[in-house]
């Protein structure tokens, strides 16, 4: 009896460190697309801004368009486009809410490469 309980608490032992090390592996994988997107979206973004800056630095995209249709473009999902977005709107580096379009400051979006 004394043998099936220590198997038992072994088991639950090596069962918690394959846990932990799934969840690391998955969020490097994570940062990994991420990063990779990350390159996408800059370019991306790079090329659909107009040449004209405002006072601020700032250029408008060409067209507006939807973070959905964003990550087709780029070949990643629109959860990833969201949240690499908000990251770049951190830095600095992209204006825009609801109704408006986009806006990119160049400078910095070569910055969020580095």
């Amino acid at each position: 009896m004394r043998f099936v309980t220590s198997g038992e608490r072994a088991a639950l032992e090596l069962l918690e460190m394959f846990s932990h090390r799934l969840a690391d592996a998955e969020e490097r994988l994570a940062e990994m697309a991420l990063e990779g997107g990350r390159s996408r979206l800059v370019g991306y973004l790079l090329r659909a801004a107009h040449g004209t800056q405002d006072e601020q630095g700032f250029s408008r995209l060409l067209e507006p368009v939807t973070h959905t249709e964003i990550a087709g473009r780029i070949s990643t999902t629109r959860e990833q486009v969201s949240a690499m977005l908000s990251d770049l709107r951190r830095r600095g580096a992209v204006q825009y809410g609801r109704g408006q379009g986009m806006r990119v400051h160049r400078d910095r979006l070569a910055q969020a490469l580095v």
